[in-house]
């Protein structure tokens, strides 16, 4: 009787030490992820629930360039590919290589990603509002520059790679 006791309060304090309510364990979010920027601690993502950000967790490839006057934009923008994760987190580059990582805030209700971007001397837009989703397959994805830290008006088609 004493070892069912034992065995009894033993599975009472796994139970309630893996239930842990701390707010800085992600796994206690029930659907939400924070991360700190990688390389800039400072900065966390706003949370957004997982089903939102469900339609463009994908990698995300750059298919053209639209309104782009800066030559050096342009340049940094051929060839390039996102790949946004569930955490709010993403890596980027161009081609075959990897060029950076960092983390996102994604605002349902403007539609405006945000993107900070390690290392910081990137030479693309941290900034977008997403202009549609396709909507039969949701395998393209419009990018644009009007927002209030990209107004230049440029617009990316971007397209869901499947690998």
């Amino acid at each position: 009787m004493q070892l069912v006791k034992y065995f009894i309060a033993v599975v009472f304090m796994v139970m309630v030490f893996s239930c842990s309510n701390d707010p800085s364990n992600p796994a206690t979010q029930s659907g939400m992820v924070t991360v700190p920027a990688a390389g800039d601690s400072h900065v966390t993502p706003t949370l957004v629930d997982h089903s939102i950000l469900a339609p463009i967790i994908a990698n995300w490839e750059v298919q053209a360039v639209i309104k782009v006057k800066d030559s050096d934009i342009r340049e940094n923008l051929d060839g390039a590919w996102f790949n946004l994760n569930l955490d709010q987190t993403f890596t980027f580059g161009q081609f075959e290589s990897q060029t950076g990582q960092g983390t996102y805030n994604y605002d349902n209700t403007t539609q405006i990603i945000e993107f900070f971007f390690n290392p910081k001397n990137i030479r693309v837009p941290s900034q977008f509002k997403i202009n549609g989703i396709g909507a039969y397959d949701g395998s393209t994805m419009i990018w644009m520059g009007n927002t209030p830290k990209n107004q230049s008006g440029m617009q990316l088609k971007m397209t869901k790679k499947i690998n």
